[in-house]
């Protein structure tokens, strides 16, 4: 099963602390690299950058910009995961982001469901059990069509949700993270594969390449990695986890990191929305307390450049492993069904 790539490698000025700030414009030189034919192959690995950090808004677009620095810098494919609040944050506040995730050569953009979103699972703050399935179908629709509003959790009546992706960045996203079951669980992944999405993005147990649920595919991890947690591990360390696989692949290996992760010790969503269910005795009702997410402390630059060391490392370890290893986004991914 081939595919392939043509490749245009859209290079950054990086600045030599490889920080970036919104006011960076990026150089995109004549340089074509040679085609490149891609396969599954017996090891692939994914890297994913999951944002959430609205309220540090600034901090959280100079963290995605120095990730796509990295990663063009290295020519590795990145997966890049926006719920519609970051989505809207970033059109408003960092238009040239937008751009820059729309035309990297190495990006592919993906949808993240999250609080206040009333399906989210185990924070339903909605009643779905009364409703009849036609009522679910369409507050599932209008919350995949419309902005919604952090602050009570209703949708507004600007155009946004899932749907929205498609018309930012001119291709609907290929996996879409849907941590919803029970009542809405089957409506709510319908609704994103008839919308688009090539994968959902389940995490309730290790999916293989060709695992589904609800008969939709289910995006293939057969290790996580919490890059977070390990920045103590060396490449060779977390590598060997996807080489210990072998005889029945092919499999993945899927290195994970949050905006937050570089910012600060906990995410905006979850000093607000879990916070917010905690203290109502496990129900996440509006409005919510969106002050809750401006007390938290940034973390030192010590503690940000250790992580920042250790993920440079990896996709740097990626890139000069590719004999090895193969080297997809989801976007290419889908291709490959």
């Amino acid at each position: 099963m081939q595919k392939t790539l043509n490749l245009v490698f859209l290079g950054a000025v990086i600045l030599s602390s490889c920080q970036t700030s919104p006011d960076t414009i990026y150089i995109q030189p004549d340089e074509v690299l040679s085609d490149e034919e891609k396969t599954l192959s017996e090891s692939n690995v994914l890297f994913t950058l999951n944002t959430q950090e609205f309220i540090s808004s600034e901090e959280s677009i100079e963290t995605v910009n120095r990730v796509i620095d990295i990663h063009e810098k290295y020519k590795v494919p990145v997966d890049i995961y926006l719920d519609g609040t970051i989505l809207q944050t970033y059109l408003d506040e960092a238009p040239e982001l937008i751009e820059r995730l729309k035309s990297s050569s190495v990006v592919s953009v993906s949808y993240h469901a999250r609080p206040p979103m009333p399906y989210y699972n185990d924070y339903e703050w909605m009643d779905f059990d009364a409703m009849s399935d036609a009522e679910i179908e369409a507050v599932v629709e209008k919350y995949g069509t419309h902005e919604i509003d952090p602050e009570t959790g209703e949708t507004t009546d600007q155009a946004g949700g899932f749907t929205y992706f498609e018309e930012v960045f001119g291709y609907a996203p290929p996996a879409a993270a849907t941590p919803t079951n029970g009542t809405t669980g089957p409506f709510v992944k319908s609704y994103f594969a008839e919308n688009g999405a090539s994968f959902l993005v389940e995490n309730d147990r290790d999916y293989s390449w060709g695992s589904t649920k609800d008969g939709i595919p289910v995006r293939p991890e057969d290790v996580e990695v919490k890059l977070f947690e390990r920045t103590d591990e060396t490449p060779e360390e977390i590598f060997a986890e996807l080489d210990a696989l072998s005889d029945s692949g092919p499999y993945f290996m899927n290195i994970k990191v949050h905006d937050n992760d570089f910012i600060t010790d906990e995410s905006a969503w979850v000093s607000i929305y879990v916070a917010n269910k905690k203290a109502n005795h496990k129900q996440l009702t509006p409005p919510f307390d969106l002050s809750k997410g401006e007390d938290r402390a940034l973390l030192s630059t010590t503690e940000s450049e250790e992580l920042w060391s250790a993920y440079e490392a990896c996709v740097k370890y990626a890139s000069e492993n590719t004999d090895q290893y193969t080297l997809w986004n989801m976007k290419e991914l889908a291709e490959e069904l």
